[in-house]
């Protein structure tokens, strides 16, 4: 079969068809490799980019840390927690000094109201004396009792 040239000139134009798509799918995959490429190129630059600029971000926040106008506020604001973190740190020592303030102030409240009510007696006895005084006094007077004898005007 091979010794016939209508065959053999039926095969080249096979193989130059083939050939031809061969060369052509080549050709498209060398595009698209390029297109890729650049593609890749471009990425790589924007990563590049974005790198330095994560890395003046971090510089950034470092020194903001540092040199921010709020620090001063942050840290007063840290301070005035440090008594709340000891709270919660220690729970079963706040609450024996909140009972401990607690058993005073019960203390001082009945001694003010025992120290108030010795008052109160006092001063019925003082009113009594008074009374019996005002009473005593001129029954004295009129009976001619030397009153500065009797001691009520002490």
């Amino acid at each position: 079969m091979t010794d016939r040239e209508d065959y053999r000139l039926y095969l080249d134009e096979r193989f130059a068809h083939l050939t031809t798509l061969m060369n052509a799918n080549h050709k498209e995959a060398m595009d698209s490799s390029d297109r890729i490429d650049n593609h890749l190129a471009k990425l790589n630059g924007q990563v590049t980019e974005t790198v330095k600029d994560i890395s003046n971000l971090k510089i950034k926040n470092a020194n903001h840390i540092i040199e921010c106008p709020a620090m001063p506020k942050i840290e007063a604001i840290q301070n005035d927690l440090g008594e709340y973190r000891f709270a919660k740190n220690h729970p079963k020592l706040m609450v024996l000094i909140v009972a401990f303030f607690a058993v005073g102030i019960i203390i001082s409240m009945i001694g003010t109201f025992k120290q108030l009510s010795d008052s109160v007696l006092m001063k019925e006895v003082i009113q009594q004396t008074e009374t019996t005084n005002q009473i005593l006094v001129p029954t004295a007077i009129q009976r001619g009792f030397d009153i500065d004898s009797l001691g009520l005007n002490d």
